[in-house]
């Protein structure tokens, strides 16, 4: 483990007591889940409300961290281990960040919950666009069509287009601060369309290739 990774595990740890420091001013039905549009559609107990978020962010952490291990190409995981550390502690203070979200709704502050996400996706997004450009081929990491993990050079202009394309729908996502009755669709949509494109992007290198052999 490096210094990212002990943080990020502070970072948890850090959930569990602000949680538990807050606990006692939590409500018996604790708000825990928003629709697209904002509104509260779900409770949680107080304990729950104080857990769940540091063990889903512990849980994720662990199987992120130990995976890449046992990947074959592991030696490939390492050439861009700095950014993929850089994701694990990305992905751990997204969800601290929706933990304190939850907690301070709970204790009586009201605001638009779906809005508060916005930055925090955007920046998440953002990162993942970054790291894919420097992701080297591999099983567990990156955008894994079929015809990516048989070819590095598939692997790598299939990253290069969603790298591209994940920078650019974090802009995108953005448009819902401005427009938050559709919020979510601004998030989720551009990284659907994403995802539809560099697969059908990394199956046409695919093509070509097997045509000009």
């Amino acid at each position: 483990m490096n210094k990212s990774n002990y943080l990020a595990i502070g970072i948890i740890i850090l959930a569990v007591i602000v949680g538990f420091i807050l606990y006692p001013h939590l409500p018996d039905k604790v708000p825990s889940h928003w629709s697209a549009a904002g509104n509260v559609n779900g409770y949680s107990s107080p304990l729950i409300a104080v857990l769940l978020m540091p063990i889903i962010s512990l849980v994720i952490f662990a199987l992120l961290y130990f995976l890449p291990k046992l990947d074959p190409l592991r030696n490939n995981v390492d050439s861009f281990r700095k950014y993929y550390d850089g994701f694990l502690l990305m992905f751990v203070l997204f969800f601290f960040y929706v933990h304190l979200l939850i907690l301070l709704f709970g204790v009586g502050y009201k605001f638009n919950f779906i809005a508060f996400l916005i930055p925090c996706f955007f920046f998440l997004f953002l990162y993942i666009g970054v790291m894919l450009k420097h992701t080297k081929r591999n099983y567990f990491i990156g955008i894994r069509t079929p015809w990516a993990l048989q070819d590095d050079l598939n692997w790598e202009k299939t990253h290069t287009l969603g790298s591209k394309l994940f920078v650019i729908a974090s802009f995108i996502g953005l448009l819902g601060l401005i427009f938050q009755k559709i919020a979510f669709l601004f998030i989720v949509v551009p990284i659907i369309l994403s995802m539809i494109a560099v697969f059908v992007y990394s199956y046409v290198i695919y093509k070509k290739k097997i045509k000009n052999n």
